[in-house]
């Protein structure tokens, strides 16, 4: 079963049904944000790994950006999923965040996305 599906069979109301689509295509677009935040800081690493002459300021530089962008896109995330709870009740919510921890996995799409490839060039 899709998340999408999930939604249309859990949540009876459409307008909740309507607001909880929107806060899932951006959740979808926080967890792209951080593919690509990921990406950069890895070729950040390996540009400055590949320079002899890289100083200790510049990796601080490099780990504080990618830091807080992190956090941005973190604090975000929060708000979405705070927004998802607002409009669904406790047993609805329930059998989202089952199938989220299930299939949804946001840490390890994102890393094995990143560790693979598809998305840094």
């Amino acid at each position: 079963m899709d998340e999408q599906r999930l939604i249309v069979e859990t949540i009876p109301d459409r307008n909740r049904k309507q607001g909880i689509a929107e806060l899932l295509s951006e959740r979808d677009l926080l967890i792209e944000r951080q593919i690509v935040m990921l990406c950069a800081h890895a070729q950040n690493i390996r540009r400055l790994n590949a320079d002899y002459h890289a100083s200790r300021d510049q990796y601080d530089q490099v780990f504080a950006s990618y830091n807080k962008e992190r956090w941005a896109i973190q604090r975000e995330y929060v708000l979405v999923i705070a927004g998802m709870k607002e409009l669904t009740l406790a047993t609805e919510w329930r059998e989202i965040a089952r199938f989220q921890e299930k299939y949804l996995n946001a840490r390890k799409l994102t890393f094995e996305r990143v560790v693979g490839g598809d998305k840094c060039s």
